[in-house]
């Protein structure tokens, strides 16, 4: 897989399952953040994370992936992944899927 054409795209937008309008090619898997939480497992071995939230959602769904060693790019609509929760946690938590080789994209 090459950088920039995952085989998976998961959408974290919380509590409800949403699927936003997101051209993806026929080959690529799509999954909702409750999909992948149910273990519903990406095809392949790279994943992009779309978090316009920038809540723990994004975050957890990046570590979740990462571990096993998926590469993980995480886009998020905000300046940091977990802008919206508390700094100390938020600040933990990215050097976690900093180690963990995620990529991140503002």
């Amino acid at each position: 897989m090459e950088h920039g054409q995952p085989d998976t795209v998961v959408a974290a937008t919380g509590a409800t399952p949403f699927r936003p309008d997101i051209e993806v090619d026929d080959d690529c898997n799509f999954l909702d953040a409750w999909a992948a939480i149910r273990d519903e497992q990406p095809s392949g071995h790279g994943v992009v994370i779309a978090d316009w939230r920038c809540d723990w959602i994004g975050l957890g769904l990046a570590e979740k992936f990462a571990r096993p060693g998926c590469w993980v790019r995480l886009c998020v609509c905000g300046i940091v992944p977990g802008e919206l929760i508390q700094p100390y946690v938020r600040d933990h938590w990215n050097g976690v899927i900093n180690k963990l080789g995620v990529e991140v994209a503002p």
